[in-house]
């Protein structure tokens, strides 16, 4: 029993420090009105010219860190994909917004 007790302390030790890793800085911005559940299904793209027709399912909509649009893209793509998308955003969103969009 104490070595499950102590491999479970373990675990529980290994992951809080995982947690308090992945935390980012609380959000103290100009929130902005943003999509809140921007995935790629919800991105319409015209074939023909690789651009943006539109956006749908606009439900969770909220005024809200602008980030929180960025986290299902950095998912699906990757961190130099949100780079790339961030380099043409024309707020100043700063490296910490990257780290929030995790």
């Amino acid at each position: 029993m104490r070595l499950c007790g102590r491999r479970l302390h373990n675990i529980l030790h290994d992951l809080l420090n995982f947690l308090e890793d992945e935390i980012s800085e609380p959000f103290n911005g100009v929130r902005r009105f943003v999509h809140n559940d921007l995935w790629a299904e919800y991105i319409l793209i015209d074939h023909n010219t690789s651009g943006i027709n539109g956006i749908i399912d606009w439900d969770d909509a909220a005024i809200s860190d602008p980030a929180v649009d960025f986290s299902g893209p950095y998912s699906g793509y990757g961190r130099p994909w949100l780079e790339e998308v961030l380099s043409h955003y024309t707020l100043d969103v700063g490296s910490y917004n990257i780290s929030r969009a995790r």
